[in-house]
């Protein structure tokens, strides 16, 4: 399933069941609790101050290749804050990735659920786990991401339990490779030897 129709699905049972407008609920229940002043819900109909422009190399529609960057029309998902349409600093997001380590917020138990993969009817652990990609859990070392990609926005967030390593890198540009680039630049990192 995909995980952006599953977040808008249980956005729309949270606000349901809580009586508030989804984005207040995870303000007060996750957000405040957590430090993350930076983080936040943006509807790009309300002046933000220093939000970023989206750029790309990659042509929006047919998914060409651009020789030059180009400045993406500014789209209206306000409908849709279950899905996305957030906002963030790197600092932020490794805060948040650190407290899932070094868990007070959310119990010992809540946070093993978050990193154990869900099981698929054939009985093989699925790619995901409650919006993290599992995919490096075979890895060495060990690790869990969770990201999102909007044209002209990339983020994403590496959790390396075993090493009590948290990594974060955002983008406001699409193309030449940039995820790529991102996830080697990180990877790199989290296993260069500590000093």
């Amino acid at each position: 399933m995909d995980i952006s129709i599953s977040a808008v699905l249980l956005a729309a049972v949270i606000e349901r069941t809580s009586g508030q407008p989804f984005t207040d609920t995870i303000s007060e229940q996750l957000l405040e609790p957590m430090g993350l002043q930076n983080t936040g819900f943006t509807d790009v109909r309300i002046p933000m101050p220093h939000r970023s422009r989206h750029y790309s190399f990659i042509e929006l529609y047919d998914r060409e290749v651009l020789p030059e960057l180009h400045i993406l029309p500014t789209r209206n998902h306000s409908y849709n804050m279950g899905g996305g349409n957030m906002y963030s600093t790197a600092e932020d997001l490794v805060s948040f990735g650190r407290q899932l380590l070094t868990p007070e917020l959310l119990s010992d138990h809540v946070v093993a659920q978050v990193f154990a993969p869900h099981v698929l009817p054939s009985g093989q652990p699925g790619q995901f786990s409650d919006g993290w990609v599992m995919i490096g859990q075979q890895a060495e070392p060990r690790f869990v991401m969770a990201g999102g990609s909007y044209p002209g926005t990339l983020a994403v967030l590496l959790v390396f339990p075993d090493q009590g390593v948290v990594a974060a890198m955002l983008s406001n540009t699409w193309g030449k490779d940039g995820p790529n680039v991102m996830d080697q630049l990180i990877m790199n990192w989290a296993m260069a030897p500590a000093n």
